[in-house]
């Protein structure tokens, strides 16, 4: 969870965020790539038209007003005011690759909106094992590459009339193309991240290092025990104080001897006649 202090001390709130910074990052890039996508389409500044002296701008839907371009220069300021192209125009001029960029604007346009709030969805939303992804991928690829065709009008007879040139929404098509590419790479990083296994409690468990169990005695193998050790203590206690016995026992000295042999000597001698 991302945690926001609401400003005026209020209390805080707190945003989901199941896959981290990467969730973030993929809806930045996806918002640009949709905002440059809606700049580049309906916009009248797509290519620039060289036709006069002044430059107008030419774009799908829209193109610049000449009058107001040519008041604008006279009065030294730089104004652009955009209207829609009159029928007349449309029925004679309009061709194959200008329509066809036409219908890329409409088409992209739907499939931007519905690439932005899936996005969305896996911001707020853990999702596991899941479709999803792998559509954000291929629709994003689709995405690059509808930005590309909006360069096809270029080649159209508009073009050849008007003289045009890339403008700025050209380049903002071109830009957009990469961002999307960049878009598409984000949505396959979360699918990396929505395929990862989750670790649970119970394998964190099985992880840890598993000490062996203290074998349990019985209480009568106990009492067994304790009663060899206490028979084995008694003899050798039996055998410690035998064989003091047998070092306290310790021969007469030779002088005890002589006195003795003397007094028997004396003895006989007596009761000899």
């Amino acid at each position: 969870f991302i945690v926001v202090t609401m400003p005026y001390n209020k209390d805080e709130w707190q945003l989901p965020a199941p896959y981290g910074a990467s969730g973030w990052c993929s809806l930045v890039v996806t918002t640009l790539a949709a905002l440059f996508f809606f700049l580049s389409s309906f916009t009248c500044w797509f290519t620039v038209s060289e036709a006069s002296d002044l430059k107008i701008y030419v774009g799908y839907w829209k193109r610049e007003q000449v009058q107001v371009a040519e008041a604008s220069a006279l009065a030294g300021e730089n104004k652009h005011y955009c209207v829609s192209w009159d029928s007349s125009t449309k029925d004679t001029l309009f061709d194959a690759p200008w329509k066809f960029a036409k219908a890329v604007t409409v088409f992209g346009s739907m499939v931007c909106i519905v690439v932005f709030l899936a996005t969305i969805i896996t911001i707020f939303l853990e999702i596991k094992n899941g479709p999803l992804f792998s559509c954000l991928v291929c629709t994003n690829i689709l995405m690059a590459i509808l930005s590309m065709l909006l360069l096809s009008g270029l080649g159209s007879d508009v073009c050849e009339v008007e003289n045009c040139r890339l403008g700025p929404g050209g380049v903002l098509a071109i830009l957009d193309s990469l961002l999307w590419a960049g878009s598409a790479v984000m949505a396959y990083r979360l699918k990396i991240l929505s395929d990862a296994p989750v670790a649970s409690q119970d394998d964190e468990e099985d992880r840890k290092p598993r000490t062996k169990p203290k074998a349990r005695v019985s209480s009568k193998k106990a009492s067994r025990n304790t009663d060899a050790v206490d028979h084995s203590i008694s003899e050798t206690e039996n055998d410690d104080a035998a064989t003091n016995r047998q070092t306290i026992k310790t021969p007469k000295s030779p002088k005890k001897k002589k006195k003795a042999t003397k007094k028997v000597a004396k003895k006989k001698q007596m009761e000899e006649p």
